[in-house]
């Protein structure tokens, strides 16, 4: 059993009551979205496919074939958050966010510093502001498209509260 947020709720956002997904007793239940950048940034994201064809386009004649899999591999791996649907979730041991390569996670006593941003929320686990925040932070973006985003975010900003943020 779930209750959902939102008209999307299989799509975007679930906050799960079952007793699999459960905390421990009085802790938060697990709060759990997806932003879908085809829906959000549907000009973006095509633009960006098209960049990636036009280079490939061009470099298949020029460069050899083992040259041009690395360049559209790192390509992807540079522009996966701008086409890829990414999935959040907020629970009892803290944050996490699907990647390429599976789930990575970031547990509340690992935050050091989270504030909200025009996009979600942003969390870090360095006490300063740093170049390794790209690879170490978590931005949590809520879909501007979620019918009921307001909500989630005072959700957002409750949960953050009770952890001292």
């Amino acid at each position: 059993m779930s209750a959902a947020i939102g008209d999307r709720a299989a799509d975007d956002l679930v906050i799960r009551s079952d007793a699999a997904a459960a905390p421990a007793a009085g802790a938060e239940p697990a709060l759990a979205w997806r932003l879908n950048p085809w829906r959000e940034n549907l000009p973006g994201a095509l633009l960006l496919c098209i960049v990636e064809l036009a280079i490939v386009g061009t470099q298949v004649r020029l460069l050899p074939p083992l040259t041009w899999i690395a360049l559209i591999i790192a390509f992807n791996l540079l522009v996966g958050p701008a086409v890829l649907v990414r999935r959040y979730r907020v629970d009892a041991g803290g944050l996490a966010k699907r990647t390429l390569i599976g789930w990575e996670r970031l547990p509340w006593e690992r935050i050091r510093r989270a504030h909200p941003t025009p996009w979600g929320w942003f969390a870090s686990p360095d006490p300063r502001a740093s170049r390794l925040d790209v690879f170490r932070a978590f931005h949590l973006d809520v879909p501007r498209s979620l019918p009921n985003r307001a909500e989630v975010l005072r959700e957002l900003r409750h949960r953050f509260a009770l952890h001292g943020f």
